[in-house]
C-alpha cells in the first residue's frame, strides 16, 4: 500500500514465487523426503504453465494460495498448531476459501490452531480497515452477496453453471447456497475422518477439491491450488517398500 502500483506489483509477484517455494517442498516432504529433483519439477510445472503465467499477469494470488495451503498441511501433518491456525489465519484474505480449511480445524478440536486462525484474521481485517478504510471492512458482506455480479467467464466452479440458466444477481445467491453445501459436506467428511481415523493426506486433497468446486468465486487460474494433491500422487522415499527378491 505504501508503493506506487508497478512497484507493489512486483513486490507481490516476487513475494508469491518466494513464498510457492519455500511452502510448497515443506508439504512434499511432510510425510518423508522426496527428491531435490521431483520438487523442482513440479514447482517448475505449477509455474510454467498457462494459468501460472496468467496469474502472474494479472497479479492474482494463486501462488500464495497453494503457499498458504501448503503451510496447512505441513502444520496439520506435524502438529505445529500455530503454523496451521496462521496459514488458515491468512487465508481468510479468501474467506470463502478459509471457511473450507477451518473446518478441519474444529472438526479435530484444534483449539490453539483456532485461536491463532482468529487473532491472525482479526489482526489483518484491522489493518486493513487502516489502510483502505473500515467501511469497505465491515460492508465486505453486502459486497459478497449482492454486488460480486458480472462477467463469469474463465470460472471453474459450480457457479458457472448458474450463470448459464439463471440471472446474475440469482446465480450469485445459489452460488452461495451451493458453497453452504460444500462446507456441509466437508464438515461429514472430517467428522467421518476423525471418528474412522482415516488418511489425513486424503482428507485435505478432498477439501481442496470440494473448495474449488464450491467456492462462488474460482477462476481458472486458481486451479493452480490444486497443486497441493501432488503430495498424495507422488511417494515420499520413507514410504517406498522394497521389492521382495523372488528366489
Amino acid at each position: 500500500a505504501l508503493m506506487s502500483l508497478k512497484q507493489a506489483f512486483i513486490a507481490f509477484v516476487i513475494l508469491s514465487a518466494l513464498a510457492l517455494c519455500s511452502c510448497f517442498p515443506m508439504a512434499l516432504n511432510a510425510l518423508g523426503k522426496r527428491s531435490f529433483a521431483s520438487n523442482a519439477a513440479i514447482i517448475f510445472c505449477l509455474i510454467a504453465n498457462t494459468q501460472g503465467l496468467l496469474s502472474i499477469a494479472k497479479g492474482q494470488p494463486s501462488f500464495l494460495l497453494l503457499a498458504l495451503e501448503s503451510l496447512f498441511f505441513w502444520g496439520w501433518i506435524k502438529r505445529k498448531d500455530w503454523v496451521t491456525g496462521l496459514a488458515v489465519g491468512i487465508l481468510f484474505f479468501k474467506p470463502h476459501y478459509g471457511l473450507f480449511f477451518v473446518t478441519p480445524i474444529l472438526m479435530a478440536r484444534r483449539w490453539k490452531a483456532l485461536i491463532v486462525c482468529t487473532l491472525t484474521t482479526a489482526l489483518l481485517m484491522f489493518l486493513g480497515g487502516l489502510i483502505i478504510g473500515f467501511d469497505n471492512v465491515i460492508n465486505f458482506p453486502q459486497i459478497i452477496t449482492q454486488k460480486d455480479i458480472g462477467s463469469c467467464l474463465g470460472m471453474v466452479s459450480l457457479r458457472y453453471l448458474a450463470t448459464l440458466y439463471f440471472p446474475d444477481l440469482l446465480a450469485l445467491h445459489i452460488s452461495l447456497g451451493i458453497m453452504v453445501v460444500g462446507l456441509i459436506l466437508n464438515v461429514i467428511m472430517w467428522w467421518q475422518g476423525e471418528k474412522n481415523a482415516l488418511d489425513q493426506t486424503w482428507l485435505i486433497c478432498c477439501t481442496t477439491l470440494i473448495c474449488i468446486l464450491a467456492s462462488p468465486h474460482t477462476y481458472h487460474y486458481d486451479l493452480i491450488m490444486l497443486g497441493l494433491l501432488a503430495v498424495s500422487i507422488i511417494p515420499a522415499r520413507s514410504q517406498q517398500t522394497p521389492i521382495a527378491k523372488v528366489s
